[in-house]
């Protein structure tokens, strides 16, 4: 399915290297909604969006994961087909391991989005969704 890209998201695609690309991420949980992004520390996107159309949580406050969070090749198909994404997340403290599994559900819910921040770190308006899907049973490496 094509992308609809607003002009002001367009127009910061890399090519000066004034703006650069962020992965905001909303996972819904059994008890609660976590909005989080693959950089360092909180930011909260005002907007307006460009689009109507726009998904993006404009208002939320993101926290950023940094180094810890990765994201797997989200894969792109014009087939109607199931489709996965492999979110990891490293470090979490052996306390909060039993939460963390209980808290995922198959009627969870994970969407993420692609943005580009502007040279002051704001978010450029109408960041495109990528992927939207069901959450899976989570899988646990204790590998030290």
């Amino acid at each position: 399915m094509p992308r609809s890209l607003s002009p002001t998201f367009l127009a910061q695609i890399p090519s000066t290297g004034a703006s650069s690309p962020a992965f905001f991420v909303v996972l819904n949980f059994l008890n609660e909604t976590l909005y989080v992004w693959g950089g360092i520390g909180s930011i909260t996107p005002t907007g307006p969006a460009y689009s109507s159309l726009s998904t993006f949580p404009y208002g939320q406050t993101w926290t950023g994961l940094g180094w810890l969070g990765k994201l797997s090749a989200i894969p792109q198909t014009t087939k109607v087909q199931a489709q996965s994404v492999t979110l990891a997340l490293s470090g979490i403290p052996s306390g909060l391991v039993n939460e963390a599994i209980g808290q995922v559900r198959i009627t969870g819910t994970a969407t993420v989005f692609l943005a580009f921040l502007d040279s002051s770190g704001l978010v450029i308006p109408d960041p495109i969704q990528l992927f939207s899907g069901s959450l899976d049973v989570p899988t646990l490496d204790d590998s030290g």
